[in-house]
C-alpha cells in the first residue's frame, strides 16, 4: 500500500534543508504511522538476509525513539555488494 505525499514530508524537507529527498531513503507518513523503504550496498562477507533484519530493527527502534511514530514497515533492499574478494 502506497501513502500519498503529505505536507508533512514537505515540511520535513524544507525544515532540514533538502531538496530531495535522500538516495536510498523514502519515509511515507500517515497520521502517526510511518513506512520506510532503504536501500543499501552491503559489504562482502556479510549474510545479507541477517544484516537486513538487523537494520530493520535498528532503523525501527531508532525512529520511534526520535519521532514518536509507530513504525509499522521498514523494507531493505540490499542493491549491490561493495568489495569482493580478490583474486
Amino acid at each position: 500500500m502506497k501513502y500519498p505525499k503529505t505536507d508533512r514530508e514537505e515540511d520535513f524537507r524544507s525544515e532540514s534543508g533538502m531538496k530531495h529527498s535522500a538516495k536510498g531513503v523514502k519515509c511515507q507518513v500517515r497520521g502517526d504511522r510511518a513506512r520506510l523503504e532503504l536501500t543499501l550496498t552491503a559489504k562482502y562477507g556479510y549474510n545479507i538476509q541477517i544484516l537486513s533484519r538487523q537494520v530493520q530493527e535498528r532503523v525501527r527502534s531508532s525512529v520511534e525513539n526520535m519521532t514518536g511514530l509507530k513504525v509499522v514497515h521498514v523494507n531493505v533492499k540490499i542493491s549491490k555488494v561493495a568489495g569482493g574478494a580478490e583474486a
